[in-house]
């Protein structure tokens, strides 16, 4: 296959929509940008000042995906939410503002805490947290062996390292890492990595939820009479090889994706499809293969819509300090990101190293506060979440920086 080189928009404007220090924290900031087509992005940038203040980083995971594992869709790495809600009794993640009330915990209280949903581990198999030297993963994943780009904190600060597993083993010396987070980079070492290369190299990612390199609803999920199972269904249309999955991501390429509905959802879905209201019929159509015996075999046959998404991205500048960037998607104001425009973005911004992490519905910033005083926690969403009301959801994880209350003093 001939080598492709990113290509990203020239962007027709920029703008600042707001700039906000968080104490001892570091600096959010709010920008727009407008493409030539006329279709915008809006995103929050957070960029640490580890050197400003008594900053403390902190990885809460939901220690039930560790403990219960989870139920797959059928192509074995993506969490099937239903199944696996059912088998835990109990909705699988936690909400960030619900974490972050819990319990900064009475040993470490925290006057302010930035948190965020990290990474699509626990949502999936094939991607792993470090924290305090151990890796951690999800019950008899047997994915984990290979070589794999890692985001760090140790006492040195952020950096990226590969790590080797071999059945979630780590091969390398890991007990100086505090907080590690596996995920693929679009920038490694101040490169930018081309999002088909990712494609190409065969991350879990990619055969887990092609959703994260295609947004199927082509923005049509802002109008709040856009059906919801649309979502639920198209999750069951994953490529099976990876030469599969670059016909999918490689954007104006022909590709089919197949999956095994019932029939009632295959009609059901088709109905969505080809609504002229939301426009998805100009991208793709549905073509049911089998009908006769259940369940119903249905292709979606592309080419698909542009290489946009909703994204988290994790990584860290030249000194060491934390950077974080939430694009927006699915919204008439921001239709999402594609991970080359992102990259671009984030290389501007003074990224060195910078990862995939969520993606969706998980991509949220919120901030915390608690006055001395008043002891009451307030919450503010930094960015638009791509979900109701643009609130946030269940996560299987959260990075949080805090802001030590001084009257803990000694217990940090």
């Amino acid at each position: 296959m001939p080598e492709r080189k990113i290509v990203t928009p020239g962007w027709v404007s920029k703008t600042i929509e707001w700039d906000r220090e968080i104490a001892c924290i570091g600096t959010v900031t709010s920008e727009k940008r407008t493409r030539p087509d006329g279709s915008q992005i809006t995103y929050t940038l957070l960029v640490a000042h580890d050197d400003l203040g008594p900053l403390y980083y902190d990885l809460l995971l939901d220690e039930r995906f560790i403990k219960y594992g989870i139920e797959t869709e059928p192509n074995g790495l993506l969490i099937n939410q239903g199944k696996t809600s059912l088998r835990w009794e109990a909705p699988a993640g936690i909400k960030p503002e619900e974490w972050m009330a819990q319990k900064d915990d009475f040993l470490t209280p925290a006057l302010t805490v930035i948190g965020f949903p990290a990474t699509n581990a626990f949502w999936q198999k094939g991607e792993f947290f470090i924290r305090f030297g151990k890796v951690l993963h999800l019950p008899n994943d047997e994915t984990l062996t290979g070589t794999y780009d890692v985001l760090i904190l140790t006492g040195d600060g952020w950096s990226a390292q590969e790590i080797s597993l071999v059945n979630g083993e780590a091969q390398n010396p890991i007990d100086t890492i505090d907080i590690g987070l596996s995920m693929p980079l679009i920038i490694k070492n101040g490169l930018s990595v081309p999002q088909q290369e990712i494609v190409a190299n065969g991350h879990k990612r990619v055969l887990a939820d092609i959703r994260n390199f295609v947004d199927f609803s082509a923005g049509a999920y802002e109008n709040p009479d856009f059906n919801i199972r649309f979502f639920e269904l198209v999750r069951r249309f994953q490529p099976s090889t990876i030469s599969a999955a670059r016909r999918i991501t490689y954007e104006g390429g022909l590709a089919v994706v197949r999956a095994n509905v019932t029939k009632a959802e295959a009609d059901e879905f088709k109905t969505i499809v080809e609504d002229e209201r939301w426009g998805l019929d100009r991208y793709f159509r549905v073509a049911e293969v089998r009908d006769e015996n259940h369940p119903t075999r249905v292709a979606i046959q592309g080419p698909f819509p542009p290489n946009r998404t909703p994204v988290t991205l994790i990584g860290h500048t030249e000194d060491g300090k934390l950077i974080a960037g939430f694009f927006n998607g699915r919204q008439k104001t921001s239709t999402g990101v594609s991970f080359d425009e992102a990259a671009s973005i984030m290389k501007e911004k003074g990224a060195v190293n910078i990862g995939i992490g969520v993606a969706g519905g998980d991509v949220s910033a919120v901030l915390k506060t608690q006055g001395m005083l008043k002891g009451t926690p307030g919450f503010e969403i930094l960015n638009s979440p791509s979900n109701k009301n643009h609130q946030t959801r269940l996560a299987p994880n959260i990075l949080t920086l805090k802001v030590p209350d001084p009257r803990a003093g000694f217990l940090y």
